[in-house]
């Protein structure tokens, strides 16, 4: 598996739009706020090489843009973080481990994506890292979520 060299994994939930939560309702002047905060929260637990992966669904784009350009992360845009509610997170795993093995490998990746697939990313990572210690009753708002440190287990919502 190509966690050697990440450290950290962030579940995020796009930020708050102004449509409703159709496909193409964009951010809203306090989602861009709360995204800029969360930003500020998560910048000291990044060190080191980050990738940040998005649903391409708009709302989450403009999150991942936000977060990409103020940590000089790249972006990788994946469908599958569009909607994997049948395998709740599982689908997308596998994924997200041969992207943050790519270019000599990534120390942070920040997903983000949609309601579900916050927990969910979480959950399927805990079936391999036994010591991720998450409560999965605890719902992150529009803009947050979880940040996992692969080593110690250790969950916290940002």
């Amino acid at each position: 598996m190509q966690t050697e060299t990440m450290k950290s994994l962030l579940s995020l939930r796009h930020g708050p739009d102004t449509g409703g939560g159709d496909e193409h309702a964009i951010l809203s002047e306090g989602g861009v706020r709360i995204v800029n905060q969360t930003v500020l929260e998560i910048q000291d637990w990044i060190n080191g090489k980050t990738l940040v992966l998005s649903s391409p669904i708009v709302r989450a784009k403009q999150t991942a843009d936000i977060i990409a350009a103020a940590l000089s992360a790249d972006l990788v845009l994946l469908d599958s973080l569009k909607n994997d509610r049948a395998h709740m997170g599982r689908g997308c795993k596998t994924q997200i481990l041969l992207e943050a093995g790519k270019n000599g490998g990534y120390k942070n990746v920040i997903v983000v994506t949609h309601y579900q697939l916050v927990n969910g990313i979480i959950l399927a990572f805990k079936e391999d890292f036994p010591q991720i210690d998450f409560d999965r009753s605890k719902e992150p708002p529009k803009g947050h979520g979880f940040i996992v440190d692969i080593e110690t287990g250790n969950v916290e919502i940002i």
